[in-house]
């Protein structure tokens, strides 16, 4: 793969998002199309607070969110950041006096905001999601404070996007957790009376529902817990329709106080988890969902892949992401290049004799992030290696291809089978993918001995490789 000559410039840019519940400031380094959030502070305002009964923002709200919003300003002055994106959502968009509230931060900051419509809110968090899961089908649901924005996902962006009053501050008592019980009926109707008018639901793919917002967040990690899952990433986390009624179902049926026991859980998310369950169950049942995944990426990532258009890195933002964090030095960038050309010709044998089918995308990945673990500890690298790159911000990459390259990295350092066997994830990669993983480890440890001149270490990890190959060495 060649390296564009810009391929690795880099710029900072913030994106302002003025929500129902939050006012957020996230400012991102962008690498090669890759987003890296470098600072990511919110203040809960509350400017939806009441605004289904009143039509109006909240009073207490605008104050404490004009007020962020200014230190906001204060910020990006003080780091000299000219290129920013400042949007305002359902709240803002649906209050009468939503423009007034826009002018007043225009007037005190300089800031301009745009309000977008319910349309592009879906538009924009499906083009989040579908930067963080490039391969995503099926269709895509974002729960705000006041809104819920569905969207077919479609990287044409021909088929449906649509915004739906259905967030919890929207609903007002109905979401109320206290009162859920009681509610149930009433709220569930509500809830079917929007779904069924969905289109969405109607036209999409509707056995794959990507899930974006904090609530159904919270739900994953409860999922987690309760499954005592070893990786704590949220990003592609996956669970099947089934167990997603069971969960559901339970949680629309707990009290706040019984849901601030569960581990990880906050206040201010257990007064709405119930709700959240409650609407994730209906749209279930009325889309026929057999699989969820839950996003870490949704409206603020979208809005950044539009303003950059970084269509090689809608292609592969894993690749993108992984050259960026593991390739930082024209040496590094062009060691990786360079290993991959030689790590061919292991590929090709071990496809033309063995059979085997080794993800090229993967492997070049592999080799962006070889040199991961060189400012390490020597007594530690290896194992340190493999929660980097397993915990690494990598869109796109599934569980099981985080730790197919956090394996492939620990064994390049120098991991031992045994060794690897003792990490809580071992058993999650199947036979054929270990033995990948093994093969690729092996070769790059010798691919590194070689450039780096290390006399005997050539032949003992040539050996090595030899062995995982069936072959035996001869050395002239």
């Amino acid at each position: 793969m060649p390296l564009n000559k810009n391929a690795f410039a880099s710029l900072i840019h913030a994106v302002i998002d003025i929500g129902s519940n939050s006012v957020r400031l996230v400012i991102y380094r962008v690498v090669n199309g890759a987003f890296f959030p470098i600072h990511n502070e919110k203040v809960l305002a509350g400017l939806g607070e009441n605004v289904s009964e009143t039509g109006k923002l909240s009073a207490d709200g605008a104050i404490l969110a004009l007020g962020a919003i200014k230190r906001f300003k204060i910020l990006l002055d003080a780091w000299r950041i000219r290129s920013y994106d400042a949007i305002a959502t359902a709240a803002v968009r649906y209050a009468s006096d939503g423009n007034q509230f826009i002018d007043a931060i225009r007037r005190n900051t300089g800031l301009h905001v745009r309000i977008i419509s319910g349309e592009d809110e879906g538009r924009l968090s499906a083009l989040g999601v579908l930067y963080g899961s490039v391969h995503a089908h099926g269709f895509m649901g974002d729960l705000g404070g006041s809104s819920l924005e569905l969207a077919a996902l479609d990287k044409d962006q021909n088929l449906p996007k649509e915004s739906w009053p259905l967030g919890p501050l929207a609903m007002g008592e109905l979401s109320a957790a206290k009162i859920l019980s009681k509610t149930h009926d009433a709220t569930l109707e509500i809830i079917n009376k929007y779904l069924r008018q969905s289109k969405v639901l109607q036209s999409a793919n509707t056995k794959e529902f990507h899930l974006v917002g904090g609530a159904w967040r919270t739900l994953a990690i409860v999922h987690m817990t309760i499954r005592n899952y070893p990786i704590h990433i949220l990003q592609n986390y996956s669970i099947s329709g089934q167990d997603a009624l069971e969960i559901t179902t339970f949680l629309a049926s707990q009290s706040r106080k019984s849901i601030e026991k569960i581990p990880g859980i906050s206040a201010r998310r257990a007064e709405t988890l119930p709700y959240a369950s409650l609407l994730l169950k209906s749209i279930i049942e009325c889309a026929g969902v057999e699989q969820l995944i839950f996003s870490a990426y949704g409206l603020r990532e979208g809005v950044l892949f539009e303003r950059f258009s970084a269509k090689s890195s809608f292609a592969n933002p894993l690749m993108a992401s992984a050259l960026a964090v593991g390739a930082k030095t024209k040496m590094e960038k062009e060691f990786s290049v360079a290993m991959n050309i030689w790590l061919q010709n292991i590929v090709n044998f071990a496809t033309e004799n063995l059979g085997l089918e080794l993800d090229e995308e993967l492997l070049l990945a592999a080799c962006y992030l070889a040199n991961i673990g060189k400012d390490l500890h020597p007594d530690h690298r290896a194992r340190l290696a493999y929660d980097l790159v397993l915990q690494g911000p990598y869109p796109s990459a599934s569980h099981e291809e985080r730790l197919y390259l956090a394996r492939i990295i620990a064994i390049r350092y120098g991991a031992k089978a045994d060794e690897l066997a003792q990490y809580p994830h071992s058993n999650m990669l199947d036979e054929n993918r270990i033995f990948h993983a093994n093969l690729i480890g092996s070769a790059m440890r010798l691919a590194s001995a070689i450039c780096a001149g290390e006399g005997s270490f050539v032949e003992k990890r040539l050996k090595t490789l030899a062995e995982i190959l069936g072959k035996q060495v001869e050395v002239q």
